[in-house]
């Protein structure tokens, strides 16, 4: 497929998240940058332990690569 003509960037897609690490990454908490975020950029890891079944979602900074993580319904809101 060939682009013929570029289309618009969806700026309304997306939120401004600030990078807070929650510890993981580099080993350290996040550095504070203020990132647009999408939905792409987000990871989604289901697990279960015992019982408990559950889903962790997080996106990882481009600037100091700490994982920050976020709600399920982060782009609902």
């Amino acid at each position: 497929m060939k682009v013929i003509k570029k289309g618009f960037e969806h700026a309304t897609i997306g939120k401004e998240l600030t990078c807070v690490g929650d510890g993981f990454g580099k080993g350290k908490g996040g550095c504070g940058a203020v990132l647009h975020v999408v939905p792409a950029d987000i990871y989604v890891k289901h697990f279960s332990i015992g019982d408990y079944d559950g889903t962790h979602y997080w996106f990882v900074c481009p600037e100091c690569s700490a994982k920050t993580y976020v709600k399920y319904d982060v782009f609902h809101k």
